[in-house]
C-alpha cells in the first residue's frame, strides 16, 4: 500500500480549497497521477486540471465518495433511540457527564448519558429536572451504577427512574445482576395487542468481559424473579414475561 503525501499534492493551487476538499466528508475528493507522475488533488472530475473526461478516467488513482456523519455507525441504533447520529457520550461518575453536557449531546442529535455514579437522589432528581427542560423532548439516558456497599441507594436510584418514567439507562459495573436493576427492566412490561412481549424499560449495559455480557443478553436469574416476586415488587404476569427478553437492550463494549 502507497501512503499519499499532502504535502505534495499539486493538482489544486488554491491552499483553502486542498483543505476544504480533505477537511470536509461531504466532499468529493479525486486523487490524480499524470503522465509525468505528478499527484493531485481536486473535488470534480470537471476541474482544469483534467483535459477532458477520459483523461479523467484514466488518471484518476483513488476516489473518496461524499460521506455525511448520518451516515456513519448503525441506522438501527439511531431508530431505536431516536438519533441522528450513532454517537454517544457515556456516563462519566459524579456528575463530570454533566446535564449540560448530555443535553448538547441530545439536542445535536446524539445520545447523551448523565453521570448519575456517586451522586445523592437529591442531586440526580435536580439534574433529571434539567433534562426534562432542556431536551426538548428527545431520548436521554442516565446512569444506574452498581452499589453492592449501598444496595438500599441503588434501589432508591431505581425509585426514581420508574417515578420519573426513565426509560433508558445506562447500567455499569455490574458484575452480576441484582434486584434492583432487573426490577427497573420489568417495570411495566406486558404483552401488547398482537401477543408480542413490550418491554417500555431499556438498558443500555456496560461490560468489561465476555461472561459479563452474556448475562446481560439472556433473561433476569429465576433466583431474583423469585425473590422479587416473594417481595411484591413485580407481578407474576412480568415474572413470567421476564422469560422473553434479555436485560440488556444494547451493550457498551468496555475497555
Amino acid at each position: 500500500m502507497h501512503l499519499l503525501n499532502i504535502d505534495k499534492l499539486q493538482g489544486t493551487s488554491d491552499q483553502s480549497e486542498m483543505e476544504r476538499i480533505l477537511l470536509d466528508p461531504s466532499a468529493k475528493a479525486f486523487v490524480s497521477r499524470s503522465k509525468d507522475g505528478r499527484i493531485s488533488l481536486v473535488g470534480e472530475v470537471s476541474s482544469p486540471h483534467f483535459k477532458d473526461h477520459k483523461q479523467a478516467a484514466e488518471d484518476i488513482i483513488a476516489y473518496c465518495p461524499p460521506l455525511t456523519w448520518k451516515q456513519l455507525g448503525d441506522r438501527s441504533f439511531c431508530d431505536d433511540h431516536g438519533l441522528d447520529y450513532a454517537y454517544m457520550c457515556g456516563a462519566m461518575a459524579n456528575g463530570i457527564a454533566s446535564a449540560e453536557l448530555v443535553a448538547a449531546a441530545v439536542n445535536a442529535g446524539c445520545l447523551g448519558s448523565y453521570g448519575a455514579a456517586g451522586q445523592s437522589i437529591a442531586a440526580i432528581e435536580e439534574a433529571l429536572d434539567y433534562l426534562d427542560k432542556h431536551c426538548n423532548g428527545r431520548q436521554y439516558c442516565i446512569n444506574l451504577i452498581h452499589s453492592p456497599n449501598e444496595p438500599e441507594h441503588e434501589s432508591k436510584v431505581v425509585d426514581v427512574f420508574i417515578k420519573r418514567n426513565i426509560h433508558l439507562i445506562e447500567a455499569s459495573a455490574y458484575l452480576g445482576l441484582t434486584p434492583a436493576v432487573v426490577r427497573y427492566r420489568l417495570h411495566g412490561i406486558h404483552r401488547d395487542d398482537q401477543g408480542q412481549v413490550q418491554a417500555p424499560n431499556k438498558i443500555i449495559a456496560k461490560a468489561s468481559r465476555i461472561e459479563v455480557a452474556r448475562r446481560w443478553w439472556n433473561p433476569a436469574p429465576e433466583k431474583i424473579i423469585a425473590q422479587l416476586l416473594s417481595d411484591g415488587l413485580i407481578t407474576k404476569e412480568q415474572a413470567e414475561l421476564s422469560r422473553e427478553i434479555p436485560m440488556a437492550y444494547d451493550l457498551t463494549a468496555e475497555a
